[in-house]
């Protein structure tokens, strides 16, 4: 007896008028060994909500599914069976949709959904419901009527099992076995009235799970029907008897249910401990009421056997009646769902031809295969050989008879001499073969040799078709192959965005990553493979620019171009207050630059003659310098003045900034930053503001919002808060930040900026969470040294080269 296999056929009809509501047919990608332990786990899904929304949840429903089989099979493999795997993954599934829901990540009423996710493995089936999807079971009787059964249809005086507890997740659980002509059909709601009760029955009978589902589609299109629904059959066939045309052929096979079944068996093991209590707070009541509406159960297998006759010994129960007797206290099926009891049940002994299970058959035929055998001539026809008689005595003489060979080596002359014979009838059998065949070939009557001809023709067109037949196998199995490889491409593709929705980027990459990996592994010799690996490529490549938050910025316009007589300088820093900019050159001169109509005046010139290490805005007057303990202050409008300064002599100042009258210097040549208090036209004496061990001797730039941030210069960001160390850390970039230069900050801002030149660009971080939010991306922005941001009016200010650049600034999705 051949292996059964799962075979599903899936469908989604969406209704134009009604918007609101979302319909999926669940589909998972599932290991080898996932496959072998739980088989296919498939369901459908019904939710009130945006397609968007319904995508989502979609997407974390078979995450989790897949995540959650994965982490059961871990487990020892004695208690790594197909209905503890799956409970464990619908568990998986209850705890993802708790956080999901509960904590407001996505708007929707855990009362306005349901749906069924289910595992079947060949023919046993594991189910797991949540609301009131529709859930039959088609039962094809030979010569009968075709049955189908609602799995869900709760029986006269037992709780509903819909109460509020219980429809919020997947909780109640039903198993049990079909028979391989059954057919199961699962959808997020009951269709049989808008198609008919006996066309929906003659379609599940008639059909695979694929035409089947077309005959639906085409019913429900002809008539104009407003049905918005997910649905999936499946059915469990021989693996030699999976193509369509041997559907109804299977159908009239015994099956071995027959027709004992009523319903599926309901099963309450391990739930109340295994299923997520947070989600489902009155499961234990829940399981109790499912156990008891769900149905009744299999009876057993229908197996009837004429009455032995008196006095034949006892058999020994077979496995299916020892299955049919642990399954004996369930509930009776009613009564129009059992075949009256035949005679041989009765003892009537009335001869009728009694049904038995496929595995007694194999029984049967085995058994009587195997006497038969042992009584069988060689050959048809040949009579018994003959029983060797006794060999005569040897006549006694008076010579003494000579010793016989020795036991061991008789066997091996034995040999010897039946290999001998048979090479010499080989070699005279052989001796003029072609001649004779030939020969005989002639001799034969013109009929004969026509029969013979035909014969092998025959043969010939025989093994040419079953040649064909295996290779059209194999190409059809690559086919079926190439295709689950793109499914689970796909699949994947979907995961990495619904990771990317809750802002999980790190399992979004890698997702990509294995996504990418098995895309290259496809063949692409044929034009459609290579149609198909290209899209799958492209697709990937917009997620991967998804991930990275990558904006791309236009063109610049050019605020200003600083000409000198002397020379064009090059600008280091800049600074900005109201409509006016300022810029310090490399050389230690300074330019006020009106930003309305890019005019360019000289503002001073800071000591040193290089840029200075201080350059930054206090009480809307520009302050400069640092070196030699002086600072120049200018104002907006006025003649430059000089502050003292108490610095160290040997200050080595990479960045300032100044923070509610408070001046901090960076110095990271001696791993320190110093905070002067304001003083009447001075600053006073420094003080030390790290007060742990902090490293700042790799920092580039700091600013302040309340609290401090360092950039250092391999991309991370060190936050203070009073002098120590706060637990905040920039998320990861792609590429990584190699050579920062500048950080930005603002008090009335959600946002950290930073420039880095390898690639040239501005990285934005959440300042609360420390994510990416995204990548402002620009040629035009290479060999920039400074910048400035003005979330107001959407703009990016830039210094490249002589150069003032504005950008238009993208909003942050």
């Amino acid at each position: 007896m051949s292996d059964a296999k799962t075979r599903l056929g899936q469908l989604e009809r969406y209704a134009g008028r009604n918007s609101r509501l979302y319909v999926k047919a669940i589909a998972t990608y599932m290991s080898d060994e996932a496959r072998r332990r739980v088989g296919s786990v498939f369901g459908v899904l019904r939710v009130e909500s945006d397609p968007r929304t319904g995508d989502a949840l979609a997407a974390r429903i078979e995450d989790a599914l897949v995540r959650g089989v994965a982490e059961a099979m871990k487990k020892p493999q004695s208690a790594s069976g197909q209905e503890v795997v799956f409970e464990s993954a619908v568990t998986k599934v209850n705890d993802s949709l708790y956080r999901l829901i509960e904590e407001g990540r996505l708007p929707l009423d855990l009362d306005k959904i349901s749906g069924a996710l289910l595992s079947q493995n060949g023919q046993d089936v594991i189910a797991a419901v949540w609301g009131r999807p529709a859930v039959l079971l088609c039962h094809p009787v030979p010569g009968k009527r075709t049955s189908v059964y609602d799995l869900l249809e709760e029986e006269p005086g037992t709780e509903d099992y819909e109460s509020k507890d219980s429809r919020r997740g997947f909780s109640h659980l039903i198993s049990g076995r079909i028979g391989r002509a059954d057919k199961l059909f699962v959808a997020t709601e009951d269709i049989r009235n808008a198609v008919g009760g006996d066309r929906f029955a003659a379609m599940l009978a008639d059909n695979d799970p694929e035409p089947a589902l077309a005959a639906l589609r085409d019913v429900l299109t002809a008539g104009k029907s407003t049905v918005t629904v997910a649905m999936t059959v499946a059915d469990a066939a021989d693996e030699e008897a999976a193509a369509p045309g041997e559907a109804k052929a299977a159908a009239q096979r015994p099956s071995e249910t027959q027709e004992s079944i009523d319903r599926l068996l309901t099963t309450q093991s391990k739930t109340n401990d295994i299923l997520s209590p947070s989600l489902l707070p009155s499961l234990a009541k829940g399981a109790a009421a499912a156990a008891r509406g769900v149905g009744s159960g299999l009876a057993g297998l229908f197996k009837k056997k004429a009455e032995a006759p008196e006095g034949a010994a006892e058999e020994k129960p077979q496995p299916d009646q020892e299955a049919a007797a642990s399954v004996s206290e369930l509930p009776e099926p009613a009564a129009e769902a059992v075949p009256a009891a035949s005679a041989a049940d009765s003892g009537a002994g009335s001869g009728e031809e009694t049904l038995m299970s496929l595995a007694e058959i194999d029984d049967l035929v085995k058994h009587e295969f195997e006497e038969g055998a042992a009584d069988a001539p060689d050959e048809i026809g040949a009579e018994p050989a003959p029983t060797p008689e006794e060999p005569p005595k040897p006549a006694a003489s008076a010579e003494p008879a000579a010793a016989p060979p020795a036991p061991a080596a008789q066997p091996a002359v034995a040999a010897k001499e039946k290999s001998r014979a048979f090479l010499a009838r080989l070699k005279a059998g052989t001796v003029g073969l072609p001649d004779r065949l030939i020969s005989g070939f002639n001799g034969l009557n013109p009929t004969s040799r026509g029969l013979l001809w035909a014969i092998m023709v025959l043969i010939i067109v025989f093994n040419y078709s079953v040649s064909v037949s295996a290779w059209q196998k194999r190409k059809e199995a690559t086919a079926a192959a190439y295709d689950r490889a793109v499914m689970a491409i796909e699949q994947e593709i979907d995961s990495a965005e619904a990771s990317l929705i809750y802002r999980d980027e790190e399992r979004a990459r890698r997702t990509l990553e294995e996504a990418q990996a098995a895309t290259e592994r496809l063949p692409d010799r044929q034009a459609r493979q290579k149609d198909i690996k290209n899209q799958l490529l492209t697709k990937i490549a917009a997620k991967f620019e998804a991930v990275r938050r990558a904006i791309a910025l236009g063109a610049p316009e050019i605020v200003a171009s600083i000409n000198t007589d002397a020379s064009a300088p090059t600008l280091a820093k800049l600074a900005w207050s109201g409509s006016t900019v300022w810029c310090a050159a490399a050389d230690g001169r300074i330019f006020k630059v009106a930003l309305k109509d890019g005019s360019v005046s000289k503002a001073g010139d800071v000591p040193g003659g290089r840029a200075p290490g201080v350059f930054t805005m206090a009480g809307g007057n520009l302050l400069a310098g640092g070196d030699g303990g002086k600072l120049t202050i200018i104002p907006a409008s006025g003649k430059p003045a000089e502050w003292p300064i108490s610095l160290d002599n040997e200050a080595h100042i990479a960045d300032a900034a100044v923070y509610s009258s408070r001046l901090y210097v960076l110095d990271p040549e001696h791993n320190r930053i110093l905070r002067h208090d304001a003083a009447d036209k001075a600053y006073g004496k420094p003080q030390y503001y790290l007060k742990d061990n902090t490293d700042v001797s790799k920092a580039v730039s700091l600013d302040i919002d309340g609290s401090v941030y360092v950039l250092l210069s391999d991309g991370p960001i060190v936050k203070l808060v009073k002098g120590l160390r706060n637990d905040f850390s920039a998320g990861q970039v792609d590429p990584p930040v190699a050579a920062a230069k500048k950080i930005r900050v603002a008090a009335d801002s959600d946002y950290i900026y930073v420039l880095d030149s390898s690639p040239a660009r501005v990285v934005v971080y959440d300042k609360k969470t420390g994510l990416l939010a995204a990548q402002y991306e620009s040629n035009d922005l290479a060999g920039a040294s400074d910048f400035l941001v003005d979330e107001k009016n959407r703009v990016l200010l830039a210094a490249v080269g002589n150069q003032l650049l504005r950008f238009a600034l993208p909003e942050i999705k």
